[in-house]
């Protein structure tokens, strides 16, 4: 819950007082800044403040700099192909980043899981359905593919994380809103830890249809994980500059 004066939340206009300037109607309302809801005079409905637009700089605010210990750690690359993120935001600096990650366990000897997609749209052995040039498995690093979001549903991964003694996931690729916030949930909830690397996911722009932007998306999530508790384990987000295994 966002605490009074958490530059999470905003209003449009100036807050004083527990109350609220709009700054186009140029009335008043009563403001809980505590909980950041406001009653809008003449309105029979309570709205929440709107949360600003941050830059990608300032997402990563919510990145809480876990300590990952690369014994009993996976890296495991989500969809990295072609065809899910060829039209991605920020699609280079993203496997960028994931590529980062990479090298750094792979120098720890951490293991490397790749997931792999496929559906109508993602036909195996086509192009769209290719991990991306720029991320080439290792020989010796498991690829386990998928058909459902999340990326133990259905697949042998957590056989294949139980015979590399796994507890602690990393995770990074595409696409945010679904794949990847699927494979997080899929983790958390069979008892592993599990770290996002909050700049080694990314999504394509549906803001057009009502949806977020990709940047908001982002950071929403990176939000969300950043403060996930269960009894027993650990969510986390980190920049991959910052993952040391």
């Amino acid at each position: 819950m966002p605490r009074s004066g958490d530059p999470l939340y905003r209003t449009d206009g100036p807050v004083t007082n527990d109350r609220r300037v709009d700054s186009h109607a140029g009335f008043t309302c009563p403001i809980d800044v505590h909980r950041g809801w406001f009653h809008d005079p003449g309105r029979a409905f309570v709205r929440r403040l709107q949360p600003p637009v941050r830059s990608p700089s300032r997402s990563l605010g919510y990145m809480n700099q876990p300590s990952i210990d690369g014994h009993g750690t996976a890296l495991i690359v989500i969809d990295m192909q072609n065809g899910v993120i060829g039209d991605a935001w920020r699609r280079s600096e993203t496997i960028a980043n994931a590529a980062m990650a990479i090298g750094k366990a792979r120098d720890a000897g951490v293991p490397v899981v790749w997931v792999r997609h496929s559906s109508e749209q993602l036909e195996p052995g086509s192009l769209d359905w290719q991990i991306v040039d720029e991320l080439v498995p290792g020989t010796t690093e498991p690829i386990v593919e998928k058909q459902h979001g999340d990326a133990f549903e259905d697949t042998d991964l957590q056989a294949v994380l139980t015979k590399l003694g796994v507890k602690h996931l990393v995770m990074c690729g595409a696409q945010t809103d679904a794949c990847v916030i699927s494979s997080l949930f899929g983790g958390f909830v069979r008892g592993y830890d599990v770290t996002l690397v909050g700049d080694a996911h990314t999504t394509d722009d549906r803001s057009a249809y009502g949806l977020p932007t990709p940047a908001q998306t982002i950071a929403l999530i990176n939000g969300i994980w950043a403060y996930r508790t269960a009894p027993g384990r650990h969510a986390s987000v980190a920049a991959a500059d910052t993952i040391s295994f």
